[in-house]
């Protein structure tokens, strides 16, 4: 359980914050979205951080992964900040948030119904995001 719970904070700490970097490079509609999204990431964050925090577990994010994803999300958007470039950014993002879910979902099988309800909703956040950037494309 709390392996899992571990995971699914750092995953949605990781999609809170490459779309906070991104939605502060952005005007227009697509941050709307993108703030709309933040929010859903940091519902999921939040419900994992209090979980992780009644288990007297202090979770550390992953300080080289964040800083990498930083780096990239500048690099990708030196050039191209269009709408159409930062929703396929997002998508790939999100696509291997799920893909990486599902799979530690099916890892953990055994684990609680609260915890793997908490990775169904961060699987449902995930595909909204998808979603919702493919009207950019």
């Amino acid at each position: 359980n709390e392996e899992l719970l571990v995971y699914l904070h750092n995953n949605a700490e990781m999609g809170k914050d490459n779309l906070l970097e991104l939605n502060g490079l952005l005007e227009g509609d697509i941050r709307k979205i993108l703030e709309k999204q933040i929010l859903e990431f940091k519902s999921v964050y939040d419900q994992t951080d209090r979980l992780l925090s009644a288990l007297g577990r202090e979770p550390r994010g992953e300080l080289f992964a964040k800083l990498m994803s930083k780096v990239m999300i500048n690099v990708k958007t030196l050039t191209d900040k269009s709408d159409a470039h930062v929703a396929a950014m997002v998508i790939q993002g999100s696509t291997m948030g799920i893909v990486e879910t599902v799979s530690k979902l099916k890892e953990y099988a055994d684990c609680d119904d609260a915890v793997r309800n908490i990775g169904y909703k961060l699987l449902y956040v995930e595909q909204t995001c998808i979603d919702e950037m493919k009207h950019f494309l």
